[in-house]
């Protein structure tokens, strides 16, 4: 009798670290000197302190919005492609992508994107998004200079 109590208290334990695993969230950047509108920095973001949103735009436009510690810092990023059709798994060399950084913008209409994982819910929101882009500023001091991004969002 104990040891089959015991067993049932291991499942249900087991069972409730399983239920209640967290979404997997992480914001990664690191921006090259003179690169815009993030300039020589990088920052490696997680919760609590990230708040990450990612969904597709009437336009097809994917946007990533990255918040950290309560709008202290945040990045929004938004691709799209020049087709006008979603983004879809695989690697291109020619999404345009915005960034916005502290109130200062740049837009890259050849941003190389990789798109490593991408799943939609039946409503169209985004479940999981494994990303990367690698984004250069025409306007720049140094345009050839990049500011790196990686993605992971998981809603679930």
């Amino acid at each position: 009798m104990i040891r089959t109590a015991l067993a049932t208290a291991a499942l249900m334990l087991a069972a409730t670290g399983v239920a209640s695993a967290e979404p997997l969230q992480e914001f990664v950047f690191d921006a090259e000197p003179h690169a815009a509108p993030i300039n020589n920095r990088a920052g490696h973001w997680t919760p609590p302190g990230l708040e990450l949103r990612v969904g597709f735009r009437q336009n097809n436009a994917l946007r990533v919005a990255a918040e950290y510690d309560s709008l202290r810092d945040y990045v929004d990023l938004e691709l799209s492609r020049p087709d006008g059709q979603p983004l879809t798994e695989g690697t291109d060399t020619d999404v345009k992508a915005q960034v916005v950084n502290r109130g200062l913008g740049c837009v890259d209409q050849a941003a190389d994107v990789t798109v490593e994982k991408l799943e939609r819910a039946a409503d169209g929101s985004v479940d999981t998004f494994y990303g990367a882009v690698e984004h250069r500023c025409q306007y720049s001091s140094s345009p050839d200079n990049a500011l790196r991004v990686k993605i992971r969002f998981s809603r679930t």
